[in-house]
């Protein structure tokens, strides 16, 4: 995979990057607008989507929500849903030793990006293939999305915004944010893995990296609270209550308006098995 990725990733920096000195001073409001609302759109589809809804599975969405958490999800440019998914309950269940995709005992480089630029060794690759997904695969959204990805990026992610500011003739300009939004949400989410794992207060376990960082909880609308979440990884607000948590308030919105239920807490906190068992996963105390 780290070939693969290292053209993906080189390639989405650089068009950032480029697009930097082509955008025109005559840029138009709606086009920044509408930049920024799919930008925290898409955000809030993997903090909680991906995240707490599909990786956890801390609660449960009405099908509007989940295709919600698809089309942004997608425009995050973070993989399918089942892949993020794979990645991340591997990564609780081998936190911060071997197996563990994103172990910040590697390194600071390897927990934000590293992990995305080589192949995988052999013992990650062993726990990879024990974590199920069974139980997402049931879901005929997330196996279409899965099988059609790249398809979907292009359709979602640079086609879309672009035809959109067509219609105040911005499409030059709406174009090339594209790729800056894009760079803007993906290392935003590698802050979670890197700086969240390497500094910050440690009020529930001690004996973990994973730290409650408030600057990444503000960049990560919330999922910076590491310590706690790596306590209770599945409770779905991630923080204690009262934290700076806005993908709790938006998972709280969802709920007011009958979009999602049977939250998650701490009190119904599970842990994983070794080998990852969906039995367990999801009638266990996790």
């Amino acid at each position: 995979m780290g070939s693969s990725n290292i053209i993906e990733i080189v390639f989405l920096h650089v068009a950032a990057i480029v697009s930097v000195f082509f955008i025109t001073k005559k840029i138009k409001w709606q086009t920044i607008l509408l930049q920024f609302v799919i930008f925290f759109f898409a955000q809030i589809s993997i903090t909680g989507g991906y995240h707490r809804l599909w990786s956890h599975r801390s609660y449960e969405a009405h099908p509007i929500l989940e295709f919600f958490y698809f089309i942004f999800g997608t425009i995050a440019s973070q993989n399918s849903a089942l892949k993020w998914a794979r990645d991340h309950r591997t990564h609780h269940r081998n936190e911060e030793r071997e197996g563990d995709p994103y172990n910040i005992n590697k390194g600071l480089w390897h927990a934000h990006m590293g992990w995305l630029l080589q192949d995988y060794d052999e013992k990650t690759k062993r726990e990879l293939q024990k974590t199920s997904t069974h139980d997402l695969k049931q879901k005929k959204l997330l196996v279409v999305q899965d099988r059609y990805y790249a398809i979907f990026w292009i359709l979602l992610a640079i086609l879309a915004p672009t035809l959109i500011c067509m219609i105040w003739n911005d499409a030059r300009n709406g174009f090339l944010l594209n790729f800056i939004r894009i760079i803007l949400n993906l290392q935003l989410t590698w802050c979670v893995n890197s700086f969240a794992h390497y500094s910050g207060s440690k009020p529930f376990d001690k004996k973990m990296k994973a730290s409650d960082n408030l600057l990444v909880s503000i960049l990560t609308m919330g999922e910076g609270w590491h310590n706690y979440h790596h306590s209770h990884p599945k409770d779905y607000r991630c923080s204690q209550v009262g934290k700076y948590n806005p993908t709790t308030w938006f998972i709280d919105f969802t709920h007011f308006l009958g979009l999602s239920k049977n939250h998650k807490t701490k009190t119904e906190t599970i842990v994983y098995s070794n080998k990852f068992d969906l039995l367990n996963y999801s009638k266990s105390k996790f």
